[in-house]
């Protein structure tokens, strides 16, 4: 972590957090996340681990959904995987390849849906590709959609 972080200008912003790239290291980013956010500071930093487990026991599922991996955590960062080439499902462009990826998603969901094991995270990756959430990106690189990040308070309204 630098310093004096508030010195450093981030190369993302969004509404709770600024995001800082590297290009010595374009593949890692550090996020750093307003005082006025750290509830959804800690709801990702509990959330990405528990979702890159759950995606990683379906092999039809990480064939198409990418979690990023933390691998720093701080008070209020982390240093995170990044892929610079991967957009916001808004921001892509069309590409049959992403709607397939969401498909699939969709139909290995619903079949975790069906039972009790993986239930609850089924369904908050679910209503995140539903609702074509800001942290869901697709990666051209990999084929594969990229999970970055959760929504404040997504768990409690699943």
């Amino acid at each position: 972590m630098p310093e004096d972080p508030e010195s450093l200008e981030p190369d993302i912003w969004d509404q709770e957090s600024a995001t800082f790239l590297s290009a010595r290291h374009p593949r890692v980013a550090l996020r750093r996340w307003y005082k006025t956010h750290l509830a959804d500071f800690k709801e990702t930093v509990e959330f990405l681990p528990a979702a890159a487990e759950f995606v990683g026991c379906y092999a039809r599922l990480s064939a198409v959904l990418q979690v990023a991996q933390l691998y720093d955590v701080g008070a209020d960062w982390v240093r995170m995987e990044y892929d610079p080439r991967s957009r916001a499902l808004s921001d892509a462009p069309v590409d049959q390849r992403i709607d397939g990826a969401l498909d699939e998603v969709k139909a290995q969901l619903q079949q975790v849906q069906e039972s009790e094991e993986h239930r609850l995270m089924a369904k908050v990756l679910r209503r995140m590709v539903d609702e074509r959430s800001k942290f869901l990106r697709w990666s051209p690189d990999a084929g594969k959609l990229f999970l970055t990040g959760v929504e404040g308070g997504i768990v409690g309204r699943v």
